[in-house]
């Protein structure tokens, strides 16, 4: 499975005959493959969490994550791709997607993991 902005199907052999998948077909796929990693292979998880941030908005996956009871890691794969914005305002954006659905505790965790990926990007570590 692949996801990207743009995609029509996340299987790409659908999506070379010209085969699309509707928006729920493809959050679908994507709770399907994050439990699958979760039980499995849950090393690869974040990576895949992070490539879907890129393409999913990030209140739908978390809803998603707390189905599937990877909470955690989600929070962890959010907090890593939300650094990666060059701007302020654009983190700001990005964390207040999430913020209605965190607890006190979860918030916490989101932005010390957020920081220090921050000053790890940004050579002050």
């Amino acid at each position: 499975m692949q996801f990207g902005p743009g995609m029509v199907c996340c299987n790409k052999y659908r999506a070379k005959a010209g085969l699309c998948c509707d928006l729920d077909a493809q959050l679908d796929c994507v709770a399907f493959e994050s439990a699958r990693l979760a039980a499995h292979a849950p090393r690869r998880l974040p990576e895949f969490l992070t490539s879907l941030l890129a393409v999913f908005p990030p209140n739908v996956l978390f809803v998603q994550a707390r189905r599937g009871g990877y909470v955690d890691t989600f929070i962890e794969a959010a907090a890593c791709y939300c650094a990666t914005y060059p701007t302020l305002d654009e983190r700001r954006t990005f964390f207040h997607f999430l913020a209605g659905h965190f607890t006190a505790e979860q918030t916490e965790r989101f932005k010390t993991l957020h920081n220090a990926e921050w000053q790890r990007l940004r050579g002050k570590v």
